[in-house]
């Protein structure tokens, strides 16, 4: 899906994807390179509750409060509905939500965690850093940054959930158990806010390029904090 006025053979078009292919690849290169998403970490019972909470804080409920802030002080009717439209696919329609996959998924590995949201039993400080960046960052941008924000963040999420389900992968569960992180891993989100970016990308690159990067960087950190908590428990 583009952009009426932008067509896949424009100039805009094929420079935009020239640059996301390039960011891409060096953020799957990138955290590749964090031990925790090499693929060969085995983690024992301990650390592997330790992820499981972390991910559930970091993954799923810092998501759900940046999004809402977005949907909330979204500058036009089209980022609106983009957040929305994200949403309504996290519910699930008329099958299981996506929270109720996490929460089957942890179940499956042995943790139950329907108070963990509000007991915060697994909370260290980087992950309250990490969310309370995003809310400071939002808020001080403008229309057009948060527009940015938001397609840099549904272009990683591809790439970050493939790395999570590497992690996931060495729980040897069975495939079912792991449904959250296929549909995750195949999601097409960034097609939702890609008619948002395109214009954006047409007046101003650098700018685009700027908050992609910002957001390489700091994404990238809550990483290997993420790395570092579980591996050297």
């Amino acid at each position: 899906m583009t952009n009426a006025n932008i067509s896949k053979s424009s100039d805009t078009y094929q420079e935009l994807s020239a640059f996301l292919t390039d960011w891409d690849q060096k953020y799957v290169e990138s955290i590749n390179s964090i031990q925790l998403f090499t693929g060969q970490e085995l983690l024992n019972e301990a650390q592997k509750i330790h992820f499981v909470k972390l991910v559930y804080h970091l993954y799923r409920h810092s998501c759900q409060e940046i999004f809402w802030y977005l949907g909330n002080h979204a500058p036009n009717r089209q980022v609106k509905q983009t957040v929305l439209d994200n949403i309504a696919e996290e519910m699930g329609g008329d099958g299981c939500s996506h929270e109720q996959m996490y929460l089957d998924f942890a179940m499956d590995v042995g943790i139950d965690l329907k108070t963990e949201y509000f007991l915060n039993d697994s909370y260290p400080p980087f992950v309250s850093a990490y969310k309370r960046g995003w809310i400071e960052l939002l808020q001080s941008t403008d229309s057009t940054g948060m527009a940015c924000l938001l397609s840099a963040c549904e272009r990683l999420d591809n790439p970050d959930y493939m790395a999570l389900t590497k992690v996931v992968n060495t729980f040897q569960l069975p495939k079912k158990s792991l449904t959250f992180f296929t549909v995750h891993s195949e999601a097409k989100h960034f097609e939702l806010v890609e008619p948002v970016l395109l214009p954006l990308w047409q007046q101003d690159q650098n700018g685009v390029k700027e908050v992609f990067n910002f957001v390489f960087e700091y994404e990238l950190k809550m990483r290997q904090q993420l790395s570092d908590a579980v591996c050297n428990l």
